[in-house]
Order: structure tokens, then C-alpha cells, then sequence
């Protein structure tokens, strides 16, 4: 974890994003395309890479709502998970959030994902409400949300 950086995604990441999406996300995995428009639309999202050395092993997407961010993606490649990488990035987006003077970050979970739902727990999310059918595919949401 030491030689690990954080820096602003770039359209010649979007080779190992993709891969790291499609591995982590399945049949919610996004486009290429989608990617790529977030990080046409600066001023609404914000979109991170986590660097060790010289490899790209994972990412974040966030939307800007006024005081609050809310995490839409988070994700690390799955021969580097359970090594604290996810924990650098989410401590990384607190620090930036707190620097832009943001409130809150929310997110939505699958109610299914305990790993995930438990890794939201320990970095200080509460659950707020359960989102009946917030899924494409009819599963339920958690919505949590922490404070900056």
C-alpha cells in the first residue's frame, strides 16, 4: 500500500476501469461511454483512480449535490480487495469532500450486499431507508448516508 496514489480519472484509464467494472458489477456494470461522460461533466461528478505503483486497481464515481456527495460507484480490482485500497479511496473522497466544505455522502446499496452494506457500516454510514424496488432487476436499496 505504500507507492498507492489517488488522482483524477482519465479517458486512458477507461481500458482497467472497465475491467474492474464488469468483474465487480456484473448486470450493473456501466458503459464505457457512461464513464466517459462522467468525466465530461466536471462540475456534477467526480470521478477517482487508485494507482499502486504503476497499475491501476481501482475507482470511484461520485454525483455533486450542492453539500452532499453521493457515492454511485466504488470498486476495487479483485486480486487487490480485502487489502484496505477501498478504505485509502473512501478516506481520500471524505478528505476532498471535507475541503470543499460537503456535509454528507450517501449511497445506495444492494440489500443483498452484507460485505459491501458491513465495509459502509465501518467507515461510519448509517442506514436511513430502504428503497423498495430500487434495482433494475426489483431488489431493494439501502440508502445510507455519513457526515463529513
Amino acid at each position: 500500500m505504500f507507492n498507492t496514489k489517488i488522482q483524477k480519472m482519465e479517458e486512458s484509464d477507461l481500458q482497467e476501469v472497465m475491467q474492474i467494472e464488469s468483474a465487480s458489477f456484473n448486470s450493473d456494470a456501466w458503459t464505457q461511454n457512461s464513464f466517459k461522460q462522467d468525466m465530461q461533466n466536471a462540475e456534477h461528478r467526480l470521478c477517482f483512480v487508485v494507482i499502486e505503483k504503476t497499475t491501476l486497481i481501482g475507482y470511484a464515481v461520485l454525483d455533486i449535490l450542492d453539500e452532499e456527495y453521493d457515492l454511485l460507484k466504488i470498486a476495487i480490482a479483485v486480486n487487490k480487495r480485502k487489502q484496505g485500497f477501498a478504505t485509502i479511496l473512501f478516506n481520500y473522497i471524505n478528505s476532498y469532500a471535507k475541503i470543499q466544505r460537503v456535509k454528507k455522502i450517501s449511497l445506495l446499496v444492494r440489500q443483498s450486499n452484507i460485505t459491501a452494506k458491513d465495509f459502509y457500516t465501518k467507515l461510519g454510514f448509517k442506514e436511513i431507508i430502504i428503497r423498495k424496488h430500487a434495482y433494475p432487476d426489483g431488489e431493494n436499496g439501502i440508502f445510507m448516508i455519513t457526515n463529513v
